[in-house]
């Protein structure tokens, strides 16, 4: 009887460990007029900015820490659009942008990353910086204003937002060859 326990206790544990997995984060690689960094999205409905933010930088794929997405160009943007975000049926996510306080709606915009602000893709009416307090950026999925940037307020988790896009910069040489490093040692510990 203890095994049987035993065995359903394994089991359960495995099972909701597998549920809570992510999926591998995808390339836009350079072949493809991209920037050779990986992005994936964190499904988190009603998640607020702040906690998005967190989440993201607590995670880190090739060694490399993530942040939230930094679109800085058409390309990114339609990339990350088209790759996580049409035909979901999901309202917005967060992405890196973020406002200082006291700015008119459209000025003193940064990405968490310090990355220059150059570019920008704001829905119909966007930036409005409803109630003053505006200063956190999200992108829409779906309606007329799919793939558009929506400011919103950093306190109130959003029902319709579903969650994140988290972005990790491409890695460093010396990160890459300590990854490989690490391979060849794994592989020679196991082969002996």
């Amino acid at each position: 009887m203890k095994k049987l326990n035993a065995l359903v206790l394994v089991t359960v544990a495995f099972i909701s460990l597998a549920t809570t997995a992510y999926a591998v984060p995808v390339e836009w690689a350079v072949v493809d007029g991209g920037n050779g960094h990986y992005y994936d999205m964190l499904n988190s409905p009603g998640i607020k900015w702040p906690d998005a933010f967190n989440a993201a930088q607590s995670l880190t794929f090739l060694g490399v820490q993530g942040n939230l997405a930094t679109l800085t160009s058409d390309g990114e943007n339609d990339f990350v659009f088209t790759y996580f975000l049409e035909n979901t049926g999901i309202d917005s996510v967060h992405i890196g942008g973020w406002q200082a306080p006291g700015n008119d709606p459209a000025v003193g915009w940064n990405w968490v990353t310090g990355e220059a602000w150059d570019y920008t893709n704001w829905g119909v009416a966007q930036p409005s910086d409803t109630d003053g307090d505006e200063d956190r950026l999200t992108m829409w999925a779906g309606g007329l204003n799919a793939g558009h940037w929506n400011d919103i307020s950093q306190y109130n988790g959003s029902p319709g937002n579903y969650g994140y896009i988290v972005e990790y910069a491409v890695p460093e040489p010396a990160i890459l060859s300590l990854l490989a490093l690490g391979a060849l040692l794994i592989r020679r510990i196991r082969s002996e």
